[in-house]
């Protein structure tokens, strides 16, 4: 979507790309709800109907995702930053109130879901509705370009799908083996440290998606970028996680309170899996650019798997934290591996 110019076919590939998300939602649906005593019988009662909000938590954030990727396509970057404020702002805000009323682990599931439409919604009114996309449907057209873009709808969509899927899961599984407590103490130390680091380094993303675009054909050009960015990244970022390991448990306590204790001891390994995330969206830009998205699909279900097995072994035989850093582990493992490889990829092809 993002490559096309003609605005018609943007238009017929955001429409199929919906039609594919809601296709693909129902289908899950159906299974859940004819199979849900295989997917639930593990321990019913703890995840019970919050599931199901799981699943529009996915179709909400997939729906999302396409209308970033239009954004981005028509250069609309203020309207992307500010609904990113606006869904980050919405979620917590309703997070905390819902917390405060003892709805628990729910607050969380509801929060998230009532961030992503609001974000949905807002974009629709402000934007998608003025194209009129729905009114200038051509089955000509959406043929043609299902074929022309097919990587996209066939590749894309899954991928955030899976990625989705991939950043609830913790929540799932930590609530699940250790308590509606520590998935509370799990998600505040992830917003501490999360929502400044992904602020910034979406304005990072889009300039760099805007620069690695325009010299997509010159690949010495494009990897002297890439190698610009990762490296000024990483030269940001290491200080941060450095002086946040030594001195963020003192921090997120004197912020916080003393009964946020077990949430300091989570962020200080948070810090050095968000740090390499830092690091990464040049990395996941270039495979959007080059038509990797394939690629990309299969690294978020592989993210996916390892983050679900950590958790339901650690969850098993580990305690909490020694679960958490696991995971940790794991996403710093993903992380550089992806921007590794993405480098080397370029600079075997100049």
């Amino acid at each position: 979507m993002v490559f096309e110019k003609v605005e018609k076919y943007a238009n017929h590939i955001e429409l199929l790309s919906y039609s594919l998300i809601i296709a693909t939602s129902f289908i899950f649906y159906y299974l859940f709800l004819n199979f849900d005593e295989y997917f639930l019988n593990f321990n019913k009662e703890k995840i019970d109907n919050s599931a199901y909000f799981f699943l529009l938590i996915l179709f909400f954030t997939s729906i999302s995702s396409v209308q970033i990727h239009r954004l981005n396509r028509d250069e609309k970057f203020f309207l992307i930053s500010l609904n990113g404020v606006l869904q980050k702002i919405s979620t917590l805000v309703t997070q905390i109130l819902l917390g405060f009323i003892g709805l628990g682990i729910y607050a969380l599931v509801y929060g998230s879901l009532t961030g992503l439409i609001l974000s949905v919604s807002y974009i629709f009114f402000s934007y998608t509705r003025k194209l009129k996309i729905f009114t200038k449907l051509s089955f000509e057209n959406l043929v043609l370009v299902s074929k022309k873009y097919s990587n996209y709808p066939k590749f894309t969509v899954m991928q955030n799908f899976f990625n989705s899927l991939s950043n609830q899961s913790p929540i799932i599984l930590i609530g699940y083996f250790y308590g509606i407590e520590y998935a509370g103490f799990y998600w505040m130390a992830m917003r501490v440290i999360q929502i400044p680091a992904v602020l910034f380094s979406d304005s990072v993303k889009k300039v760099f998606y805007t620069k690695a675009s325009n010299v997509k054909e010159d690949l010495r050009r494009t990897f002297e970028v890439y190698n610009r960015f990762i490296y000024g990244l990483a030269v940001a970022i290491l200080p941060v996680v450095v002086l946040f390991w030594l001195i963020g448990d003192d921090l997120i306590m004197y912020i916080l309170g003393t009964k946020w204790f077990f949430s300091s001891e989570i962020a200080q390994w948070l810090i050095i899996w968000i740090g390499a995330g830092f690091i990464s969206p040049p990395a996941t830009a270039i495979l959007l650019i080059h038509d990797k998205q394939k690629l990309g699909m299969y690294y978020d279900f592989s993210l996916l798997i390892a983050r679900i097995i950590a958790l339901s072994l650690g969850g098993i035989y580990l305690e909490a934290i020694q679960t958490i850093s696991v995971l940790a582990i794991i996403g710093v493992v993903f992380n550089l591996s992806l921007v590794l490889y993405v480098r080397g990829s370029l600079s075997r092809k100049i």
